[in-house]
């Protein structure tokens, strides 16, 4: 596997929200629509903000991305982001929260994606490396 070797990571910010999206978007193979309940391709720049959010989620319009972040970062839910070269080329969210036992308090990885051009070159492995120690801290934080 090839590395990265100028990735880094950091904290989302909602003015990545424009790029997260182009990371999200980048891995669609086929953009479709629902026309009276069947699904017909159709080209991306013609799909309004619900059918390009039944594609892929709240990342796919850099509006509703941006109100799906806001809602993470104001939860205090980690949400980080890989830089290569200082353009983001993937996002991981992290949800930490308390389960009953066995599970008590714990973090889970909730969306991880990657441009599909800086995908096997390390960078999903920096994001996960990251969030691993984040989550570890976040979870000894809230024991104490």
């Amino acid at each position: 596997m090839k590395s990265c070797l100028n990735t880094r990571v950091r904290p989302a910010r909602l003015d990545d929200c424009e790029a997260l999206t182009r990371v999200h978007c980048s891995g669609v193979t086929e953009w479709f629509k629902y026309i009276e309940g069947e699904k017909v391709a159709d080209d991306c720049r013609n799909l309004g903000l619900w059918d390009r959010y039944l594609v892929g989620g709240p990342w796919m319009n850099k509006e509703t991305c941006a109100v799906y972040l806001n809602y993470m970062l104001s939860a205090g839910q980690p949400v980080l982001v890989a830089e290569v070269d200082t353009k983001i080329a993937g996002e991981i969210d992290v949800f930490v929260g308390e389960e009953p036992p066995p599970l008590e308090r714990n973090a889970c990885i909730s969306v991880l994606e990657v441009a599909k051009n800086f995908r096997r070159k390390g960078v999903g492995k920096a994001l996960v490396r990251r969030a691993i120690r984040l989550a570890k801290k976040a979870i000894a934080r809230q024991s104490q």
